[in-house]
């Protein structure tokens, strides 16, 4: 279950987080279709769910809420392939 904790992945992300909220800050609104997955929060705090909502709202995303913890990809990868792949041909 914690093989993802502090490994070497985990501290870039880390040590990566002020440059990137600076980056996304500054950057405007993203010009291009977005589709995003985002787990139920459960597992990284009441601030999570909120967040992802601002940043869909931001750049007219499409947001789909799991009810899944926060490695939604080993809980609910089939699922998200497949709507995927729906978003993906809709968008052709």
């Amino acid at each position: 279950m914690y093989r993802n904790a502090v490994n070497s992945n985990y501290m870039q992300e880390v040590n990566a987080v002020s440059g990137n909220v600076a980056a996304v800050e500054s950057g405007g609104t993203l010009d291009f279709p977005i589709l995003m997955f985002v787990s139920d929060g459960t597992e990284v705090g009441e601030y999570w769910i909120p967040c992802q909502e601002n940043f869909a709202a931001w750049n007219d995303a499409q947001l789909i809420q799991l009810e899944s913890g926060h490695y939604i990809h080993h809980s609910e990868h089939e699922y998200i392939a497949e709507e995927a792949l729906k978003y993906i041909s809709a968008l052709q």
